[in-house]
């Protein structure tokens, strides 16, 4: 289920993204979509699971704001000690466990940058025939 908006909205398809029927066991990056005046941000992922077994797909989210080349990647307080706090890479977690058959599952994130882009998607214990599609919706609410 995603994300209701209330305002406007823009959608990225999997082509736009670079993330059509992508294999499991490999780790990629979709391609970069603006952002830039929108809040919210829905990740709709179509997933076909072929091999036996439980496997977990991870990913990050990368930002930069419109003209800069350089990409940065979302980050949490991972500890916190005597005032100084550790920041570590949020990465996004997802595991199906149950046999072959088609999944979907979608994530909203807000957002408040130009430019975004999935980062390391993959899953461990997929096989090549596993594969991901990924759509992104932006919008105002």
């Amino acid at each position: 289920m995603a994300f209701l908006f209330a305002g406007r909205t823009e959608t990225y398809n999997p082509v736009d993204l670079g993330l059509l029927s992508k294999a499991l066991n490999a780790t990629t990056n979709s391609n970069g979509f603006g952002t830039d005046g929108f809040n919210q941000l829905t990740l709709e992922f179509d997933v076909v699971k072929l091999t036996a077994g439980t496997i977990t797909i991870t990913f990050g989210l990368q930002q930069r704001e419109q003209g800069s080349t350089v990409w940065k990647t979302q980050q949490i307080v991972s500890s916190s000690a005597a005032g100084v706090d550790s920041l570590s890479d949020h990465t996004y977690s997802y595991a199906i466990t149950a046999g072959a058959a088609t999944y979907g599952f979608a994530i909203d994130i807000p957002i408040n940058t130009g430019e975004m882009r999935v980062q390391s998607l993959t899953a461990s214990g997929a096989g090549a025939t596993d594969l991901v599609s990924v759509a992104a919706r932006i919008g105002v609410v």
